[in-house]
């Protein structure tokens, strides 16, 4: 059995007590301020009013009749049977995956898959793809 000097384990207790000080410091000044505006941008993004698309848009100007069985979901036809109980197409199921376009900057298509994917819960949905972006910068997907 190997033992430390007296003068390295006692740096070594007070370096630790250092580190937890410093912790218990930033822990009692609270969340950064980036991770409190990301909330308050989240929050904003999540109740904001839905925004039609540029294909409701052009739908509502030149109405179209969706095959039988499905509905027309933004520019997609979509299989009624598919949709989940709380997705009813319309403005507002639009407007949700315009947002998720706008913000993350995806095609219609997977802010789409998105929005069904999360029975239409836009706070889940923000949380997947969140996941997805922190994970693919991770793993530099991207690069």
């Amino acid at each position: 059995e190997q033992r430390l000097p007296a003068e390295a384990t006692s740096a070594a207790k007070a370096e630790e007590e250092q580190r937890l000080a410093a912790e218990m410091a930033a822990a009692a000044r609270g969340p950064p301020v980036g991770i409190e505006q990301e909330v308050q941008e989240k929050d904003a993004f999540l109740n904001q009013p839905p925004q039609p698309t540029q294909a409701q848009n052009s739908t509502s100007q030149n109405p179209q009749k969706a095959s039988e069985g499905y509905v027309f979901f933004g520019s997609f036809e979509v299989m009624a049977t598919s949709l989940p109980n709380k997705v009813k197409p319309g403005r507002h199921s639009e407007g949700q995956v315009a947002m998720l376009q706008k913000r993350y900057q995806v095609p219609e298509h997977l802010a789409l898959r998105l929005v069904l994917g999360c029975n239409a819960d836009m706070e889940e949905a923000t949380m997947r793809y969140d996941g997805i972006v922190d994970w693919r910068k991770h793993h530099d997907v991207d690069q």
